[in-house]
């Protein structure tokens, strides 16, 4: 049974993950949908966007799916944006380089998805705050 969410947790008990966060968002997205709206294609470049979303959604979660039964990081996408959680399975002993790894490739398979559609996107990766001393 795959696990839909590493973040998914009781709401009685919520618990913090130390985690890496890609955090994305097209270029131009604000011009290029007033463009679209003034020339009446508006609901054509909105169709366009979603189903391209859609197919990078997809394709990395696919790519989540052959590594493990057990989803190991989640992606939200809402209006222009993306954001990849990818908790650190064991931060004391591989300060996360292992997870490091998965987030870019999962961030350049989402870059290159959007690419081939003629979207691009910019942004970056984050940890949280230092645990030293766990």
């Amino acid at each position: 049974m795959i696990q839909w969410s590493p973040y998914e947790q009781s709401a009685q008990d919520p618990e913090l993950l130390p985690s890496f966060v890609c955090y994305a968002d097209i270029l131009g997205y604000a011009q290029e949908s007033r463009l679209a709206l003034k020339s009446g294609s508006g609901n054509d470049y909105l169709k366009r966007l979603r189903r391209t979303l859609n197919t990078a959604y997809e394709r990395v979660r696919r790519w989540g799916d052959l590594e493990a039964k057990i989803r190991a990081f989640d992606v939200k996408v809402f209006t222009d944006n993306i954001v990849v959680g990818y908790p650190i399975a064991d931060l004391g002993m591989t300060l996360g380089e292992p997870e490091l790894g998965h987030i870019f490739s999962i961030f350049i398979e989402l870059q290159v998805s959007l690419a081939m559609e003629g979207f691009f996107i910019r942004g970056g990766i984050a940890q949280g705050p230092p645990l030293y001393g766990r």
